[in-house]
């Protein structure tokens, strides 16, 4: 994705850009009694404050965010299941133009790195359907 727009509409100094690059990919295998699954997912923006930066909207006249995500899953006999997720996201953040972006991106963009890795076991209750997780969170 690729976009050009006005600070705050002021329309004097130019366009900010922003250009995302995205991929994701996908890989499954049910087979008899073992089933895997593996998705990945990385984000590359960059933004040029060609406009913001002269107004002082933002500190830095450009700032990169890079951010990647990787989950594996295992389930044997349909029942008990193993799942790990890791994330990592990094940049060179803006901290004056944080202040006034959305939550979600406020976090990703405060901080220069930010990474985690999340491990859970589950269980699936085949007369009912019901799954029991077992999860916890690691920062890194």
């Amino acid at each position: 994705m690729w976009a050009a727009t006005n600070p705050a509409r002021v329309t004097s100094n130019g366009t900010d850009k922003t250009l995302d690059v995205a991929f994701d990919a996908e890989y499954q295998y049910f087979g008899e009694g073992h089933d895997v699954t593996v998705l990945s997912t990385f984000i590359h923006e960059n933004d040029d404050w060609n406009a913001s930066h002269p107004l002082g909207f933002t500190d830095r006249s450009s700032t990169v965010l890079n951010a990647f995500n990787l989950t594996g899953t295992y389930l044997y006999d349909k029942t008990y299941g193993v799942d790990l997720g890791i994330f990592d996201i990094n940049g060179r953040p803006d901290n004056r133009s944080t202040r006034t972006a959305e939550p979600a991106r406020r976090t990703a963009l405060g901080r220069s790195s930010s990474s985690s890795i999340c491990p859970s076991i589950r269980t699936v209750d085949r007369d009912s359907g019901r799954t029991v997780t077992l999860s916890s969170r690691r920062s890194m």
